[in-house]
């Protein structure tokens, strides 16, 4: 069963799990094997994130975020990257809420992930958004301080995992926690850290 996420209309953001979650509900319900995904590239300009990011930018992402998050789907079988001009039928979501998990890490991540937290007890995963869009949503660095410093204080390990984008140019948000720099990187390693955690 084909399902097309059209640049033209939707974010490349982590909201793109939504739709996922849509198309899995419809590919149950219609009793379909399994789900191929088409990313349809295009050039979105509705909201402000559309107009500052650069074509090359907004191509990364799509690259690099939405081709990798479509395979944690169990039932995806293929994901591609078309270019604008696919003719699809727009469609909207219902508001229904989810009753399971709809994406699973693979089982090598799930194992990366298992080795490296065999070391601490009590895991806590803290994602942090430090990004250059919109600064005004990013955490706040000294809140989160105190909040790791009260997690340690009763046991738990925190763990961060920092933006990727911070992470790509080398930056490094120090809040007192263990940086897992790998999960900023790879969906499938953030999804297992998270997962386990």
């Amino acid at each position: 069963m084909e399902f097309c996420y059209q640049l033209a209309k939707s974010p490349i953001t982590y909201d793109f799990t939504i739709f996922l979650w849509y198309a899995e509900q419809m590919r149950r319900d219609w009793d379909k094997k399994s789900l191929q995904i088409r990313i349809v590239m295009s050039d979105r300009r509705r909201m402000e994130r559309d107009i500052v990011f650069t074509p090359e930018r907004k191509e990364w992402r799509a690259r690099h975020m939405l081709y990798d998050i479509a395979w944690l789907v169990p039932s995806v079988t293929e994901v591609s990257i078309v270019e604008q001009g696919i003719q699809t039928v727009g469609f909207n979501m219902p508001r229904i809420a989810i009753t399971e998990p709809l994406l699973r890490s693979s089982q090598q991540a799930y194992w990366l992930v298992h080795e490296f937290l065999k070391n601490y007890v009590r895991p806590v995963c803290i994602p942090l958004r430090h990004y250059d869009f919109q600064p005004e949503r990013n955490n706040k660095i000294e809140e989160w301080r105190k909040i790791v410093e009260w997690l340690k204080q009763r046991g738990y390990a925190p763990i961060s995992v920092q933006d990727t984008d911070c992470t790509l140019v080398g930056k490094k948000i120090d809040i007192g926690a263990i940086d897992y720099p790998a999960a900023s990187m790879s969906p499938d390693l953030r999804l297992a850290l998270y997962e386990q955690c």
